[in-house]
């Protein structure tokens, strides 16, 4: 027992059957301290009228609305089908951002159990656990298996900056995607090991495609680097290589998005979404650098072009110190490494390419502009317009190696490195953890008045099983402002209506553009039909109010009329 030092015992190696599980309840505990029992248990008001970090009250009510949608209907083909969002014509739930995965896993329990459950809670406490894990398992793969790295995986996995700004945004929020892809990567488990990465190369193709050209990319420098060092065939390696385009395109397919007519264009120039080449290291929006004052280091994301929040790969300062520390000790071995995995690098540099785009700012200043080929920007640049997003397995790349590195120090320089490290991330994201606690503390207040007043609404709407607002999103004065109290009225009913199974005409939709035209010449009467009409009062541009009111058997509230039938 004397020589059983606090050292000793996290130093030691730990089997994977302990030190995967305790980053993974790591992950856990804190989603649950940063959400709170109701959140996590989806009985909290703030599932009725939720909002996001990024997106708004929008963007969290477009997925939740794309998702009650597509549990509460039949089985469809194309699987994605939801026929009661923008009647008549309908919709795929993949344009209303909705997490594919999530979705068929929750109308899977409703078909078997004949419970409408909702997954999302559940699916935000495994954003934060499951890159706890994975990063464990990713430093495992590098050699590390004590306690401590363990610890590290775990807190550096939850304590992700990255992953705080995104709440919001459902399917982006699943980090632990390219966090697999490397944790597989390194595996030392050969037998697994690519066609692991195949596997989840489909299931990231089942949650965000931006996430399947990463964990794609990651992949195809496995496959690459084992035919390259002699393990794997040439007629192997092209049988992968061709399976991951495969991987891709399987779930495009059933989900429908091949008959989307927006999905292969963009409105928004490529570049304007990139990331800014200070983001991985540049600390933006420290809380532990609040006491400075100095706006460039406690506020938003670097940003040149009004769209890098997209880029925003912070590491925090904590990894960023494990990060220096590692370099600094492991100097002479980065060369070797480098040289042992090429391919990988190559790809790394590859995606901070794509992510930095045509317009390299570096803060405010731009440094570097050159043309790109317009077959590119017409397709896969528009496909994929928030280039910066694809620092994301670069950064992950980076924490994990600055993990991994620490423990070429001694005992207790490892152990300081440790404390002082979970120590800075804490405190760097206290500002994060100050705005999810706002709100998620309860619902947001409603558009149209006071609770009664909505609750008056939703009944109506559940009654008539239709409900039709104009103007529709992005068709008034608020313009594409998420924060237009005309968009958050028409979001708000958007949830009312999705659960109820109820149609609603023009809903929210990632790309594409309402018929704005026709919601301000149709006749009243038929946008009406049998459901609910809900007119929006806007002088600055169509307001239909009077002529509701003559027509139609209508009530005011604060922002315009509801009318339920003819006068």
């Amino acid at each position: 027992m004397d020589g059983l030092t606090p050292a000793r015992l996290l130093l030691a190696p730990r089997s994977a059957w302990i030190a995967v599980p305790l980053a993974f309840a790591i992950g856990a505990a804190y989603a649950w301290y940063l959400f709170g029992t109701d959140f996590v248990l989806g009985t909290a008001d703030f599932w009725r009228r939720p909002r996001g970090n990024m997106g708004g009250r929008l963007d969290m009510a477009s997925v939740l609305s794309a998702y009650d949608w597509f549990v509460a209907d039949d089985w469809r083909w194309p699987l994605l089908s939801i026929p009661r969002a923008s009647w008549p014509e309908g919709a795929n739930a993949f344009a209303l951002d909705v997490a594919p995965l999530v979705a068929i896993l929750g109308k899977l329990i409703r078909t078997l159990t004949g419970q409408h459950i909702n997954l999302y809670p559940l699916w935000h406490v495994l954003t934060f656990a499951l890159p706890a894990a994975l990063l464990t398992a990713a430093v495992r793969g590098m050699g590390q298996r004590s306690l401590a790295a363990a610890l590290l995986g775990g807190a550096m996995g939850a304590l992700s900056p990255m992953v705080h700004l995104r709440f919001g945004h459902a399917a982006q929020l699943a980090h632990w995607l390219p966090v697999a892809a490397l944790a597989l990567y390194f595996s030392a488990n050969r037998r697994w090991r690519l066609p692991g990465l195949l596997g989840l190369a489909l299931l990231a193709a089942m949650v965000n495609l931006y996430l399947f050209v990463m964990v794609a990319a990651v992949a195809g420098a496995a496959f690459l680097q084992e035919w390259a060092d002699g393990r794997i065939s040439i007629t192997h390696f092209l049988v992968l290589a061709l399976a991951l385009p495969v991987a891709g395109f399987l779930p495009v397919w059933s989900f429908g998005l091949l008959g989307m007519p927006n999905l292969t264009t963009g409105e928004i120039e490529f570049g304007s979404f990139s990331m800014n080449i200070l983001s991985l290291f540049w600390p933006q929006t420290s809380g532990a650098l609040q006491w400075t004052g100095i706006p460039l280091l406690t506020g938003e994301a670097l940003d040149g072009t009004g769209g890098q929040y997209e880029g925003y790969a912070y590491l925090g300062l904590g990894a960023l110190l494990l990060l220096v520390a590692s370099l600094w000790l492991n100097r002479r071995r980065l060369w070797p490494a480098l040289r042992h995995h090429w391919a990988l690098a190559l790809v790394c540099l590859v995606l901070v390419a794509w992510a930095l785009s045509n317009e390299i700012y570096i803060g405010t200043f731009m440094l570097l502009w050159f043309p790109l080929p317009q077959f590119l920007l017409d397709t896969i640049l528009a496909w994929f317009r928030s280039a910066g997003r694809f620092i994301w397995p670069v950064a992950w790349l980076l924490v994990a190696l600055g993990i991994a590195g620490i423990f070429s120090a001694r005992g207790r320089t490892i152990l300081v490195l440790l404390c002082l490290a979970i120590g800075l991330q804490w405190a760097d994201l206290s500002v994060w953890r100050g705005r999810i606690a706002v709100l998620v503390a309860a619902a947001q207040p409603s558009a149209f008045g006071d609770n009664a007043v909505a609750a008056r609404l939703e009944r109506e709407i559940a009654a008539r099983g239709l409900v039709t607002i104009i103007p529709p999103f992005f068709c008034s004065s608020s313009g594409g402002n998420y924060e237009g109290i005309h968009n958050i009225a028409a979001s708000e009913t958007q949830l009312m209506a999705a659960r109820h199974n109820a149609r609603m005409r023009w809903t929210l939709t990632a790309r594409g553009k309402p018929d704005c035209a026709g919601a301000a010449t149709t006749a009243l009467p038929l946008l009406m039909a049998d459901g609910v009409l809900i007119v929006l009062a806007d002088k600055e541009t169509v307001d239909r109010t009077d002529e509701a009111r003559g027509k139609m058997d209508c009530r005011d509230f604060a922002l315009g009329v509801v009318c339920a039938g003819p006068k």
